[in-house]
This record gives C-alpha cells, structure tokens and sequence, in this order.
C-alpha cells in the first residue's frame, strides 16, 4: 500500500469522496433511525448530540489516516470510529442522561405535547431494559443486560473494572461469559480450572500479560519455589524473589514481607507483593529506570517512594 499525497487533485477528490460517503451514509442511518422515535425537541436534542460526536471521531479519525494509506484509513475509521464513538452515542445508558433532563424540565413544569411525553416514556424502557442496541433502517438489534456483573475499583472518580476470582466476571442470559482478572480478559479455565493450574501451563500462555495474570490466579506465594524463582536479595524489610521467563520478557519479580499488623494469635501474615524489575515512571520523579535490586526498594516501590525516603519513615501501618 502506498502513501496517499493529500496535494494531488486526483488523491484529493478520493479521500473527499470517501469523507462524504461515510458522513453521509453514518448520519443517514442515524438519521432515519432516531427520527422514527423521537420528534421536536427530543429528536433535535439528540440527533444534533450524536452527530457532533460522529463527526468530531470521523474527522479526527480521517484527518490522521487518510493521508497515510488508504486501508489505514479504512480500517481506523469503521473500526475505531463505529467502535468507540457510535458504541458509546448508542450505549442505551446514555439515553439515561436524555431522559433524566427532559424529566427534569416536566417536573419543573415543562409542558411537553403527548407524542413527546410517550416518546420520553419509551426512552426511559429502552434505557432500562437494554444495554445497548444497534439502530438500522428497518432493522435494530438490541443487547440484553447482563445477569452478572463482578467489579473492583481502578482508580479515581469511582472508575470500575471486571474482576471477578472464582467466576465469570461478565455474564448474559443466553449463556455468553466473560471471564477478567483485574480488566484483563482471560481464559475461562485460568478461573474454572484454577486449582489445576501448573507453572508449566503457565509458561506454555501465549500473552505476557496473561501469563503475569495466571501467576496471581496461582499464586504468587507458590509460583516463586514451584517454578524456579531464585532470591536475589534479603534484607530487613523483606526478600526479593525473581523469575526469568525468557529473553524476550521482563523477569516476574516480587518481594516476600510480613504484615505489618499482628494477627489476634500474635503472629504475621507473610506476603508476597508483585512488583516491576525496574521503577517505573512516577509524578515528580527524574530517577526513573532504576533497577529493583533489593527488598527495600521492593517494598518502597509499593508505596511510591524511593528507598531512601521508605527508609526514613518512623511510623508503619
């Protein structure tokens, strides 16, 4: 495939031509889809929503990948495109917000025509009832709400992502599972068959990320010895194990601590915490890239400090 120069006449009509087919084939679709349901103030509302995020994604997408081959652009268009921006214009909990707002101005006193009303009252169905569909002329698919959904918080703003330790972290009625391991889809039998895992199974994993997802499942406690990891360094803030797992992957490492908070029978719990063979980028941080050599960094990293700075703590929790 060779590059496309946005200067020549002919290139140029071509990408013009592709640009106006798919905006206008996108919001055509949308267009008679939405207009069958909706009408006055809720049709324009969100019809002119959905066609500013449709053509904000086109755009953005056509401007960075026309130029450079004509599959790129293809391809990122309809897929990332139709993926992102209509998956998530279409996503019927996005009717949420719309039928929250026009409720909101009718329990404000709003007075709506009774067509309008019965449309807000089909919307409110549609959000509540589905997780998504897929709007085309004469046809629309709709996606069922799942009947299990398993989550763990990731990080600020009460963001989620599918977790789930001993079953599908994603379920539907007609028998479709997703099994995740902190966000990462995985294999149904690294959750099913967990108890019959074996760090040579492991090893076998063609993804990296997998194969890092499938020690936690196993382990990392009894992956360390059963799979040949070696200790590299021990000091009083713990030990540091490592595991090769080839030349073209990052060493699995993780350092060896005992809780810092005593059990009711006066013993501690022994753990092992996964961590980097080197640091990794950090907020306000020029050391970056240094090597884990020793549990102290280890178990620093695991806070966010430096050793030094994890050393001259005076109180731990």
């Amino acid at each position: 495939k060779t590059p496309l120069d946005p200067k020549d006449k002919k290139t140029s009509r071509q990408l013009h031509s592709l640009d106006s087919s798919l905006d206008s084939s996108l919001y055509s679709s949308l267009r008679s889809s939405l207009r069958s349901s909706l009408d006055s103030s809720l049709y324009s509302s969100l019809y002119s929503s959905l066609r500013s995020s449709l053509r904000s994604s086109l755009y953005s997408s056509l401007d960075s990948s026309l130029y450079s081959s004509l599959y790129s652009s293809l391809y990122s268009s309809l897929d990332s495109s139709l993926d992102s921006s209509l998956y998530s214009s279409l996503d019927a909990n996005y009717f949420n917000v719309w039928a929250s707002w026009f409720r909101g101005g009718q329990c404000l006193g709003v007075q709506y025509a009774q067509t309008d009303t019965d449309n807000l009252n089909d919307i409110e169905v549609l959000a509540q009832e589905c997780l998504w569909f897929i709007p085309f002329k004469g046809l629309c698919i709709f996606i069922e709400k799942p009947t299990t959904v398993s989550v763990e918080p990731a990080g600020p703003d009460d963001r989620v992502r599918l977790h789930c330790a001993d079953g599908p972290a994603l379920a539907f009625g007609d028998g479709l599972i997703v099994h995740c391991w902190h966000g990462l889809r995985i294999p149904p039998d690294l959750i099913e068959k967990r108890h019959e895992l074996t760090p040579k199974q492991i090893a076998l994993l063609p993804n990296a990320e997998i194969r890092r997802a499938a020690i936690e499942i196993y382990g990392v406690a009894r992956y360390m010895p059963d799979a040949g990891g070696r200790v590299i360094h021990r000091d009083a803030f713990g030990t540091l194990w490592r595991r090769d797992l080839g030349p073209q992957e990052e060493p699995y490492c993780a350092v060896e601590v005992l809780n810092g908070s005593l059990e009711p029978d006066g013993t501690r719990k022994t753990y092992f915490l996964s961590v980097p063979p080197s640091t990794v980028l950090m907020p306000d941080r020029r050391d970056d890239g240094r090597p884990i050599d020793t549990a102290l960094d280890a178990v620093a990293w695991t806070y966010g400090l430096r050793g030094d700075e994890y050393q001259a703590l005076r109180v731990r929790t």
